[in-house]
């Protein structure tokens, strides 16, 4: 596939979205940035340009494996959403998404980021909320949607005292799915078996579709598969105790 071009320009309206949306990329000056995120916004920029791309403390490589790939290619884009109600933000997260996957189809793999930043005092209850309501059905399409802002607490899969999720800013950020987001089926293991399901699928989606950015092993991939079996057998055995106590209480009203 060819590299998807991404041109310089400044704050600007696309017209697949309302108007309050904004897009720019990191060439951007920052008398084009939004005036409520200028203060801000040279050391978020640089969480993205310069921490992302440094060496893991705790692992070989990059704190984010394929920044360094986003970065060359061009691909880094930025959108400013004001605030509003958490309705309104959901569907315009969901316009913004829809432009991610559009790029990143036509894109190199793994090349493409796009980042939401919020204003500043955007709280960070109602940005996990709008994320946890657009993660399940991105993760369909092979598409991880993270979340950074300065209170962050999650920390590092490799060490607990590294907590590498912090920005400035407020950020949402969709990127593709990799064969490395294997780590987070251990999270996964603690959510629900729906949720299991949708990330193992488009996991091995992504590990056989050699886009996932390396090479999964067999292990691996059969681990997942394994934790797709469960998950598909804790949902039957769900819904089978869901009708047979939907049977009695039917059995029970119309035997009064």
């Amino acid at each position: 596939m060819q590299n998807m071009e991404m041109k310089r320009k400044s704050p600007s309206t696309s017209n697949k979205f309302h108007d309050e949306i904004q897009d720019w990329d990191a060439e951007t000056p920052l008398s084009d940035i939004p005036a409520v995120l200028r203060e801000d916004y040279p050391d978020t920029l640089a969480y993205f340009e310069e921490f992302l791309v440094s060496a893991h403390p705790h692992k070989k490589g990059a704190v984010c494996p394929f920044m360094p790939k986003v970065l060359s290619a061009g691909t880094l884009r930025f959108f400013f959403m004001e605030t509003m109600g958490i309705l309104q933000t959901v569907a315009k997260l969901r316009d913004v998404g829809e432009q991610y996957l559009d790029h990143a189809a036509n894109a190199e793999p793994n090349s493409t980021v796009f980042v939401v930043f919020f204003e500043p005092n955007y709280p960070p209850k109602s940005l996990v909320t709008a994320q946890g309501a657009i993660t399940v059905e991105f993760m369909r399409a092979q598409t991880m949607v993270a979340t950074t802002f300065e209170s962050n607490a999650a920390r590092s899969l490799h060490d607990d005292s590294f907590q590498p999720f912090r920005t400035s800013l407020p950020c949402l950020i969709f990127r593709s799915m990799t064969v490395q987001d294997i780590a987070f089926l251990d999270f996964q293991k603690r959510t629900n078996p729906r949720l299991i399901m949708t990330f193992a699928t488009a996991y091995l989606n992504t590990a056989t579709n050699r886009k996932g950015g390396g090479r999964a092993s067999l292990d691996e991939l059969n681990a997942v598969r394994e934790l797709l079996r469960k998950a598909r057998r804790q949902v039957w055995i769900r819904r089978s105790i869901l009708a047979v106590l939907a049977c009695a209480i039917g059995f029970a009203i119309y035997s009064l």
